[in-house]
């Protein structure tokens, strides 16, 4: 039997394999029908601190979710989450409400959410008793999908991870089904009531659940981006939202092409970028970059937001001047032995011991 921390190491590995792909050719929410809401915090033009009574879907309709209440308003982040900006909300009395939007269709419907909380409800239609729906992490490290036809039909599953996650879930009122997931790991399912008609007139919330007010379940955290399809995604068209996700918030280190010095003797810097909360390099540094001014091959062992250890290594090549004269060190009368520096004068100063300024002394 394996154990859980077997389990989790391994959905670490393929996580971390899925979001090393190459972002040639990666498919973003847009690209993908039936997008019915999609929020980036990445997307808000605000003052880093600043209050957020506005916050508008990406997807075709446009629609907003607002807070006109100055004590009820979350705030905005930036670079908080791999680098991304995050909306974070107190969990006491901050939320977000879009009026009544986002039904579940009858054919179903996917959504995503990226964040980080200790408990609290990142988006519901949940109302009433009857036809709704939650997207919520209890504070016992669980997550729920939380699902109401005409009778409840939850679907929850302990998180493998603490700190920030990226999580789905499916209802599908086709083959009445409902799903969660976590790293693209299905993690719970039940089932659900067939071809059910969800449509409410309840508003559809962000941060918390309930009406409007809301009065339950705050969320106490950070919410970076929340994508609803109106439909059941199919598993390649998931995994392609995943893999945008990944990338976006899970990034691998990327020290770039290896680096050959044809010029200058100055030290040379190499970063993997900002986005990671943790760095071990070859030489021990643990800071964002290091400089280096002697060839060689260098790595460096990265830790990002979501736990994940990813390695990167370059190779850096200086120009090798003949510094140390290799010639024999004896030389008999009326002969010469010449020094040459293997470098360009047209690229490069002299000035030998006898103030001559030759690229080679004789």
């Amino acid at each position: 039997m394996i154990g859980n921390n077997a389990l989790k190491s391994l959905a670490n590995i393929l996580f971390l394999l899925t979001s090393i792909l190459s972002l040639k050719g990666q498919v973003s929410p847009e690209q993908v029908d039936s997008l019915q809401f999609w929020i980036v915090a990445d997307s808000l033009n605000l003052v880093d601190g600043g209050t957020v009574d506005t916050w508008t879907s990406l997807s075709p309709d446009n629609n907003a979710v607002t807070q006109s209440n100055n004590s009820n308003k979350p705030l905005f982040i930036q670079n908080s989450l791999s680098g991304h900006a995050v909306v974070r909300f107190d969990g006491v009395d901050d939320y977000l409400s879009a009026g009544d939007i986002n039904d579940i269709g009858p054919l179903g419907h996917t959504v995503f959410a990226v964040g980080l909380t200790k408990a609290g409800c990142y988006f519901s239609k949940a109302e009433g008793s009857t036809e709704r729906y939650f997207l919520t992490i209890r504070g016992s490290g669980t997550l729920g999908y939380l699902y109401t036809d005409n009778s409840s039909h939850h679907v929850d599953g302990l998180l493998n991870d603490e700190g920030p996650v990226i999580v789905s879930a499916v209802a599908d009122l086709v083959n009445g089904t409902n799903h969660i997931y976590q790293k693209g790991f299905e993690i719970a399912t039940s089932s659900i009531q067939a071809n059910h008609d969800m449509n409410s007139p309840y508003p559809f919330i962000v941060g918390a659940k309930g009406g409007d007010p809301p009065n339950t379940l705050f969320f106490d955290g950070d919410i970076a981006e929340v994508i609803i399809y109106n439909k059941v995604l199919s598993e390649v068209e998931r995994t392609n939202i995943e893999t945008y996700l990944n990338n976006k918030y899970s990034p691998s280190p990327n020290l770039g092409p290896d680096i050959v010095i044809n010029y200058g003797f100055c030290d040379t810097s190499i970063s993997p970028g900002s986005a990671f909360s943790k760095y071990l390099w070859s030489n021990g540094d643990s800071t964002q970059a290091i400089t280096v001014n002697t060839s060689g091959q260098y790595w460096v062992e990265t830790t990002n937001d979501f736990g994940i250890v990813a390695r990167d290594t370059i190779n850096v090549a200086f120009q090798t001047p003949n510094f140390n004269f290799t010639g024999s060190s004896s030389i008999c009368a009326g002969n010469t032995a010449t020094w040459n520096s293997g470098l360009l004068k047209s690229e490069y100063s002299f000035l030998w011991h006898d103030l001559s300024t030759d690229s080679i002394y004789t």
